[in-house]
């Protein structure tokens, strides 16, 4: 623990000065993670230190307040400008900023952080996309700052349309974002994310799990069995089938499907 290096990462009192959290806090941290996001290291000294990690055990965060943090990033922002990259992805920045009493997403903090990296990596002449979803102000947000953001509501709006045959809600969303600076999909290789509310600001909640239930109902056994908290996943709301699947297996959907993401505002990112 006396490590040159150890102020790099996130010991949990860094988040929780006393060193100690509550069921209820973590349950407020990660509310569709069913992982637990700690892991103890056990250092040279014999001395066990609890970590914070959001995503896998081999995943332990840095700390991005740490100038020697921010020092490493300068170092391959620098790298990547050097083998002419074009653009960068920061997966997951919406949660890279923890604080007590919060579900650590996209803070005012998580804000300044975001810009740090977007001016750092536009100063060297490449685009910055963040890996996440931005509603309402954070919309504005990115916007501002010439940032690239993932269209999360894409796929389910998508499908639902075609599964219901009626495409009002996904011709709205198209018409509202479409000044925004956006990569669209059709799923991710997390899955497609829908349910439990997510879709609450584009589709009514009856809507939602209507389409939910018909890509369980359209992938079958298999996917019901690669989803959801069983499966272990990152995220309990992610479906995980392909669009062929989720289509039941209707070419001329699946064909619609690709058509809409690929003719939709924004640049498109095909997982297929």
């Amino acid at each position: 623990s006396e490590s040159k290096f150890a102020d790099m990462f996130l010991p949990l009192e860094k988040i929780f000065p006393d060193g100690k959290v509550t069921l209820d806090e973590l349950a407020i941290s990660t509310p569709t993670n069913p992982i637990l996001p700690l892991i103890n290291y056990t250092f040279a000294d014999g001395s066990v230190k609890t970590h914070w990690k959001t995503f896998m055990p081999y995943q332990v965060e840095f700390d991005v307040n740490s100038p020697q943090v921010k020092k490493l990033f300068t170092s391959w922002v620098d790298k990547f400008a050097e083998s002419g990259v074009s653009f960068i992805r920061l997966d997951a920045i919406h949660h890279v900023i923890k604080k007590r009493g919060t579900n650590h997403l996209m803070l005012s903090e998580t804000r300044k952080i975001i810009k740090w990296f977007t001016e750092l990596i536009q100063s060297r002449k490449m685009e910055v996309v963040c890996e996440t979803f931005a509603t309402g102000s954070d919309r504005d947000f990115f916007n501002s700052i010439g940032a690239y953001t993932y269209d999360f509501y894409l796929p389910g709006l998508t499908f639902h349309a075609i599964f219901s045959k009626d495409s009002q809600y996904l011709k709205k969303w198209l018409i509202n974002s479409k000044d925004d600076n956006k990569f669209t999909i059709l799923g991710t290789h997390d899955g497609i994310k829908i349910g439990s509310g997510f879709m609450q600001e584009v589709l009514p909640s009856d809507q939602e799990e209507f389409t939910r239930k018909k890509l369980f109902e359209n992938a079958g056994e298999s996917t019901k069995k690669a989803s959801g908290v069983g499966a272990n996943n990152l995220d309990a709301r992610e479906i995980n089938a392909s669009l062929f699947e989720a289509v039941f297996r209707d070419q001329k959907a699946w064909l619609v499907a690709h058509a809409i993401h690929l003719f939709s505002p924004g640049i498109p990112q095909v997982y297929y």
